[in-house]
């Protein structure tokens, strides 16, 4: 529904998107195979379009939820045949597809660009090709919501593949999906209808419709069509959406608005709208849909059942023998005189599931129908045809006399009788009411005026009384013998016409009755016949023995009882019509007067029969006749039938207030209590039309059947026949009754002030609801929510503090006030008075705490805690008297505590009291800017307040990543640590509180870390005196670093810097005094010094003195314990044969002892002894000669007690 203007809440663009031309389906007609020519009159568009609907299935699709089965983009999925139609948060995915016999698997698949969604839902399916179009809204609102409406039963687990991660569980189906304030103002809402997906544009108050803007990706063309429907062309055919149609009501009359689709020169889709009152509501037609059926004589509808799925099932009668049937369905020809006839409606009214012809040569007219779980079609009515078709095993297979009524069961598919019966006797029987019990049995009533009309043995009434007599019979499930038949009636004329069951398989009757003496129960509402014509309600026990209850009703004049329903409870709806001024009617009733000539009645009777809960005229100056009726889950009242006068009721917004010509087929609804017209419009055209048969889906829909003789009836676009065919046509229609179910609080339950609460309910057609509270049991109302989605079927609610028994909840509709629902049942609120809330407290880390509430009363208490801002509360053990007492710890920070009291009926939870402990936690070095070496020890230090242990970590990135230290310490604000050998400039320490690592600090800025690593040292070297001696040493850090060379002297411990040796190489030419001298390199880069190993020179030709291992100090004790007073000595002599001598000389340079003889021992190795027999305590110096090179060393002896 749309609306426009300052007053009106909302606006709606109804949209169906239908798969008009499939490519293996367009193929099968444009290459004419065999048994593929349309036929005459039928365009090959309808064969395709039919062929579509049929490859998509007659069940509802159901839109499956996105819980990590397919990408993330991908909010539902709802599959139709050849169609997958993923919804996302700013469009539409259609994904469109056909099965192409021997191809391989992805022989085609066009629309590339759009493969991110659904392609895994293709895997395995072979000679698949498919074409994916991609419907964006252009500049809607990035903060749209996507939620699921009216969720079905069960849940789904997806087990796709093999990472876990795809898997999904508890995936839940909805038939709706609603996408909120897709832009600012507007809705959309995606459901499926005849297995054809649509969507709702639902457009809020003041928002202009030219704001929606939609691309559509992937699609080879895109057009405007002649009757105005956009076409979407791809490589298997074209997608459509049609059926745009909007009109305001204005004094009275009807006023269409031109609304159609625009394409703009870059290719996006648009809405475009005449000229309208923008200050009164612009409506889109709540007919659902409306068809005609019918051939080119006269063709009248008598009742309508409607399936689980929403089929329509209709029966009547056709002269017409052009009347349309099916290819394959039971009979397809004309039979003569009359046929009766049992049509099968798609549930969009877009095509015929089947239609056949049952009949004889004669005249057959249907009166009733009925279709059970698994859709097979029970007709009954009245034949005068000999040869109406019967089946073997039949309780009755042969013609009796006159009329007989049959009672016929059509298969699920329409091409086969399960079975087919006559009953009847000689005379007259026909046969006008019929229904179906949950295991297969049929019941039937009419009107016998024969003695021999077949009944059973201890049923009510075996004998025939006079007149007329009305029959209640029941017939087995195989359709082989009577369960019961009974008659029932008085000396007069008694007519049967409508029938129920309820779920006892106790059956209830109405019609009417001249009989004074139609029999009655004691108790019943009213015993005695009242004049001229009564009706009669009368239930009859499941055996058929016993009338539970008969009453009549009526007044002086002339009464008729055409339709019965039953409620859950037993109270039986009763429609029809009466003549009568003085038709009994209930205080409060929605009309207590006659309005003249023939009024229409709803009467509503107690479940034993003995009261009238509500009794109703309902009429104008003329003729109102009620003819059909049923009841929703509510108890509210659905009734049709005709009017010839202008002054039938209807209410505001109905889709037509006016009356048309002639009569006027009426849909009318009565509220529950029989005070209020709900709903009520009148459907025709300029001539005759009449309603026969009603039918309410669960969710409010009404699907009406009748019979029109106008050419000018309303029909839809997209319906299967829109045109007017004979002289009377059967007409099928549905129409969205706006409609409110509260589904909870609706019972006696007891509610908690102060709690959350959703107050849940169904709706059909109500965009805007507003809700109210009650708690005086109705008395008086006050507002919960002013205006809230209707559709979406929920809103959560604060349940307020005052303490009742007699609460109720009612949600209306903003735009009308009947259209509401109350709760059945008063319900309570239970409230505990909190009298004192703990405070928010600010404590030092450390401190005490101490937080205290107060209830009224003596509930129990138990304090909780939450540390994500009051989204998630756990309770704290031990905390259950009224004062709560803690230390605070850093744990604590940014925590909030309250105390939730609970008396056994009610919790309520005090004020939430937020905690904030103070603490301090600074890194104070390193800070930034300090250079540490690796594998040094350093100190990390820090401040804190309130914080007993830290987390210590480092990072040698920047803070990218990051590297535990210690995972806890105790905080002293000191720890030593082994720097990290990795280098780096980006090194900082972190420092967390271990308790909670919210409270955290970490280094200003980043330091250094630095190692010196070597990469190359010096080697020993062995060089002639007098050559070049070349040491390196290279080593790498950050920053760079410096190098210093050092010599150790050979006999001396101590290493000494080389002036000038600042380079990674050092050279120098050889000295004999520089044999076995050490050399090494010092690298230092301000904060790291690497030493690296030394190189040894020798230089050849060099004697190396050893004195006995004390060469190290050049000093000999004398006398040695081992040699006395001699001095060992030993020589590396560099040639075998040169001439060696070694002297000792003192510090006057007289040689002080004689020549030492050398002894070879190994190799190049001499030795020999020096004797220093005699000689003092003293400096002495050792010359070696060798040849013509000198080498001198020194030597001191020590002599013990000098």
């Amino acid at each position: 529904m749309i609306t426009i203007g300052t007053d009106s809440i909302l606006k709606m663009l109804r949209l169906l998107v239908v798969v008009a031309a499939i490519l293996s389906l367009a193929s099968g007609v444009s290459q004419s195979q065999p048994g593929q020519v349309p036929a005459e009159g039928v365009s090959a568009d309808q064969m395709l379009l039919e062929k579509a609907a049929e490859l998509m299935g007659e069940e509802s699709a159901l839109y499956i939820e996105n819980r990590g089965q397919w990408e993330s983009e991908v909010s539902y999925l709802v599959e139709t045949g050849g169609l997958n139609t993923w919804i996302t948060r700013d469009g539409v995915v259609y994904d469109l597809f056909e099965h192409v016999e021997g191809e391989e698997e992805g022989a085609e698949d066009v629309g590339k660009d759009n493969e991110g969604i659904g392609r895994d839902d293709r895997e395995g399916l072979e000679g698949r090709r498919g074409h994916v179009v991609r419907m964006r809204y252009l500049g809607g609102e990035s903060t749209s919501r996507v939620v699921g409406v009216d969720q079905a039963s069960g849940e789904w687990n997806y087990l796709l593949g093999k990472d876990e991660s795809r898997w999904a569980r508890g995936v839940r189906r909805y038939g709706r999906v609603r996408v909120e304030e897709l832009y600012a103002g507007v809705d959309v809402v995606y459901y499926v209808e005849g297995g054809r997906p649509r969507y709702d544009l639902v457009v809020g108050s003041g928002v202009d419709p030219s704001v929606i803007r939609m691309s559509y990706e992937g699609a080879e063309g895109l057009e405007v069509g002649s009757s105005g429907e956009l076409r979407i062309e791809t490589s298997l055919g074209a997608i459509e959406q049609r059926g745009l149609y909007a009109y305001q009501e204005i004094g009275g009359e009807r006023r269409e608005v031109s609304c159609g689709f625009e394409v703009d020169g870059s290719g996006r889709v648009g809405f475009k709208l005449g000229a309208y009152d923008r200050s009164r509501a612009l409506v889109i037609d709540p007919l659902v849909w409306s068809t005609v059926v019918g051939g080119n004589l006269i063709d009248d509808c008598s009742g309508i059942a409607v399936d689980g799925e929403g089929n329509a099932y209709v029966t009547g009668y056709a002269y017409s023998s052009v009347y349309p049937t099916t290819t394959g369905a039971y009979d397809e020809s004309h039979n003569g005189e009359t046929d009766i006839f049992i049509t099968k409606l798609s549930s969009d009214g877009s095509r015929l599931l089947y239609s056949t012809f049952i009949g004889g040569t004669l005249n057959d007219y249907g009166s009733g129908i009925a279709v059970d779980g698994e859709g097979n079609a029970y007709v009954t009515g009245y034949t005068n045809s000999s040869d109406y078709p019967t089946t073997g095993g039949a309780y009755d297979e042969s013609h009796n006399g006159k009329d007989d009524i049959f009672i016929t069961k059509l298969s699920s598919d329409g091409r086969r009788l399960l079975y087919s019966t006559l009953v009847g006797g000689p005379s007259f029987d026909q046969c006008l009411g019929l229904a179906v019990d949950v295991d297969g049995n049929a019941y039937v009533t009419g009107s016998t005026d024969g003695s021999d009309y077949p009944t059973t043995g201890g049923a009510y009434d075996e004998l025939y009384n006079g007149g007329a007599d009305i029959f209640i019979t029941k017939l087995s499930s195989d359709g082989s013998q009577l369960l019961y038949s009974t008659l029932v009636g008085g000396k007069e004329n008694d007519f049967g016409f409508g029938l129920t069951v309820d779920v006892d398989g106790n059956a209830y009757v109405t019609g009417y009755t001249h009989s004074s003496d139609y029999p009655t129960t004691s108790g019943a509402y009213d015993e005695s016949y009242n004049g001229e014509g009564d009706i009669f309600i009368t239930k009859l026990s499941s055996d058929g023995r016993r009338l539970l209850y008969s009453t009549l009703v009526g007044g002086l004049s002339f009464d008729q009882g055409r339709g019965i329903a039953v409620d859950g409870e037993g109270n039986a709806y009763v429609t029809g019509y009466t003549n009568s001024s003085d038709y009994p009617t209930t205080s409060g009733a929605y009309d207590e007067s006659h309005n003249g000539g023939a009024d229409l009645i709803i009467t509503k009777l107690s479940s034993d029969g003995s009261r009238l809960l509500y009794s109703t005229f309902i009429g104008g100056t003329l003729s109102d006749i009620g003819l059909s009726l049923a009841v929703d889950v509510d108890g509210n009242a659905y009734v049709t039938g005709t009017t010839d006068g202008s002054g039938y009721p209807t209410t505001s917004g109905a889709y037509d207030e006016s009356h048309n010509g002639g009569t006027d087929l009426i849909i009318t609804k009565l509220s529950s209590d029989g005070r209020q017209l709900l709903y009520s419009t009148l459907v025709g055209g300029q001539s005759s039309d009449q309603g026969w048969g009603i039918a309410v889906d669960s969710e409010g829909n009404a699907s009406v059947a009748g019979t029109t003789r106008s050419s000018g009836y309303p029909t839809t676009v997209g319906a299967y026949d829109e045109s007017h065919n004979g002289l009377s046509d059967i007409t099928v229609s549905k129409i969205a009754i706006p409609s409110i179910h509260l589904l909870s609080p609706d019972q006696e339950v007891t509610l908690c002030g102060g709690a959350t609460e959703e107050i849940r309910w169904n709706s059909l057609s109500v965009e805007k609801v507003k809700i109210d509270l009650s708690t005086d049991g109705g008395a008086t109302w006050s507002p919960v929510v002013e205006s809230t989605s209707g559709s979406l079927g929920s809103y959560s609610w604060t349940v307020p503090s005052v303490a009742t028994t007699e609460a109720r909840i009612r949600v209306m509709s903003v735009l009308s006030e009947v259209v509401v629902d109350i709760s059945q049942e008063n319900f309570s609120i239970a409230t505990i008075e909190i009298t004192k809330h703990p405070a928010n407290q600010t404590v030092i880390g450390g401190g005490q705490v101490s937080f205290t509430a107060g209830a009224a009363g003596n509930p129990s208490v138990q304090w909780q805690r939450s540390s994500d801002g009051g989204s998630s509360w756990a309770d704290i053990p031990g905390a259950t008297t009224d004062s709560y007492s803690f230390v605070a710890t850093v744990k604590e920070i940014a925590t909030e505590y309250r105390a939730v009291y609970d008396d056994g009926n009610c919790q309520r939870a005090t004020t939430s009291a937020s905690l904030q402990v103070i603490v301090n936690l600074g890194v104070a070095r390193p800070n930034g800017s300090e250079v540490w070496c690796g594998n040094t020890k350093q100190v990390i230090e820090w401040e804190a307040i309130g914080i007993s242990s830290v987390k210590i970590e480092y990072t040698i990135d920047g803070g990218t990543t990051w590297k535990v230290i210690e995972n806890s310490v105790s905080s002293t604000g000191l720890y030593e640590w082994r720097v990290s050998p990795d280098q780096s400039r980006l090194a900082r320490i972190r420092l967390s509180a271990t308790e909670n690592e919210v409270v955290n600090d970490e280094s200003d800025g980043n330091f250094t870390i630095s190692t010196v690593v070597l990469t190359s040292e010096p080697l020993d070297q062995d060089v002639e005196e007098g050559g070049r001696a070349e040491f390196s040493a290279m080593a790498s850090s950050i920053p760079s670093p410096t190098v210093q060379w050092q010599v150790k002297e050979r006999g001396s411990s101590q290493w000494k810097d080389i002036e000038g040796a600042t380079s990674e190489e050092y050279g120098f030419t050889v000295r004999a005094a520089d044999h076995l001298n050490e050399y090494r390199a010092v690298f230092d880069n301000g904060a790291c010094q690497e030493m690296s190993g030394s190189g040894v020179l020798r230089v050849s030709g060099v004697s190396q003195v050893d004195f006995g291992g004390e060469e190290a100090l050049g000093s000999v004790i004398i006398p040695n314990p081992v040699t006395g007073d001699y001095v060992r000595v030993e020589l590396e002599s560099g040639l075998q044969d040169e001439e060696l001598s070694l002297r000792v000389y003192d510090k006057l340079g007289e040689e002080v002892v004689r020549p030492v003889e050398f002894v070879k021992e190994s190799g190049s190795k001499l030795s020999g002894r020096i004797d220093v027999t005699g000689l003092p305590t003293g400096d002495y110096l050792v010359v070696v000669r060798r040849g013509s090179k000198v080498e001198t060393l020194p030597m001191r002896i020590l002599r013990k007690g000098e």
